[in-house]
């Protein structure tokens, strides 16, 4: 917990592999497939400790939004996003709709 919060981080890996489109590629955006039931949950996300308000998409699905990371693939790796929940729906599996892991997409700016 973080100021009052409960706090989950993540830290981008490399597949070890620069082979294909995907090999290289900027990262510029997260999703995480989320409960509309949760959407007042999140306080905040950061960035590599940089605070960024709550942004969710809620059609066709409801997402968690972290846009503007603007990193290059040289320094994506090793970046950490991190969410902030409220206690309404403390955990991942509360917001992530009960499964022991969240469905997370990476996007560049292709």
């Amino acid at each position: 917990r973080e100021n009052n919060l409960n706090k989950y981080c993540f830290t981008v890996l490399s597949s070890g592999s620069t082979a294909g489109r995907c090999g290289n590629m900027d990262l510029q955006k997260v999703e995480f497939d989320a409960q509309a039931a949760c959407s007042t949950s999140l306080a905040y996300t950061t960035v590599d400790g940089v605070q960024k308000a709550p942004f969710y998409q809620k059609s066709p699905q409801f997402v968690i939004k972290i846009t503007n990371i603007n990193k290059p693939a040289s320094t994506a790796v090793g970046t950490t996003i991190c969410l902030f929940l409220r206690d309404t729906c403390p955990s991942l599996k509360n917001v992530c709709g009960g499964s022991d892991t969240c469905v997370a997409s990476l996007f560049n700016d292709w």
